[in-house]
């Protein structure tokens, strides 16, 4: 190793970086491997025929929780133990009642039927001015404004869809409704 690295520093020397020093003083190279110093610095020669020995494993002793500490556990010493009161231990809180579930007969709306009722006729008037605005459609196969191929697909995928959706959509939106309330309600 102290070769190489010293070949190497003799490189970048002559290369013209000047002069490297090592760190180490250079070692006289060895002719043969009988002539080279052994290092026994811990070395330890990995035999493959050893068996290998498992491990023994050690399991963790159970640790018992530590117990409160109270004023009566502490020592006292001296004059100011003598002089100190000890206040009363302060009593177990009583345990917490469990929630109960509301009935779904006795479940209150979330908002009132005056409420609910401006609701609806705000969304139904919005509906009649969207149709209103909406132009009347077109039988199908009747020629339309929009002759482009995609105007044509669209006329022409409505039924489709329309048949789609009226099937699928009330259980789509069942079941987007009962995974956000379970969400909602934490899973309950």
């Amino acid at each position: 190793m102290e070769e190489i690295l010293s070949s190497i520093k003799r490189i970048m020397a002559e290369e013209g970086e000047g002069p490297v020093r090592s760190r180490r003083p250079a070692r006289p190279i060895a002719t043969s491997a009988s002539a080279m110093p052994y290092d026994d610095e811990g070395d330890s020669i990995l035999e493959l025929d050893d068996p290998i020995v498992p491990m023994p494993r050690i399991s963790p002793e159970p640790v018992a929780p530590p117990r409160p500490m109270t004023t009566a556990s502490i020592p006292r010493h001296g004059p100011v133990a003598e002089e100190a009161d000890e206040p009363a231990p302060t009593p177990p809180s009583p345990p917490r009642p469990a929630v109960s579930e509301p009935d779904a007969d006795a479940v209150e709306p979330l908002v009132s039927d005056r409420v609910a009722a401006a609701s609806r006729q705000a969304i139904d008037q919005l509906t009649r001015t969207l149709s209103a605005a909406a132009p009347a459609p077109t039988p199908a196969g009747a020629p339309t404004a929009d002759a482009s191929l995609e105007g044509l697909v669209r006329e022409m995928l409505r039924p489709m869809l329309r048949d789609w959706l009226d099937s699928r959509l009330p259980a789509i939106v069942e079941q987007h409704v009962a995974a956000e309330i379970a969400r909602i309600t934490g899973g309950r």
